[in-house]
């Protein structure tokens, strides 16, 4: 299972991937991968007319 979170103040995109193979039986281990990312073209929120469809890599 992965999580992605994407900071725009610091232009990082931060992937949490769940390492853990039963996470039934024991505590959930994530490991943690950041990248840089290029925000030049900026949004506002009120340019976004539907968060469901918002694709982040073609802004």
């Amino acid at each position: 299972m992965y999580k992605t979170s994407i900071d725009f103040l610091t232009q990082e995109k931060i992937i949490f991937k769940n390492i853990t193979q039963n996470s039934e039986n024991e505590d959930e281990v994530f490991e943690e991968t950041r990248r840089k990312i290029k925000a030049d073209n900026q949004i506002k929120l009120s340019g976004i007319p539907d968060f469901d469809e918002l694709d982040i890599y073609n802004l």
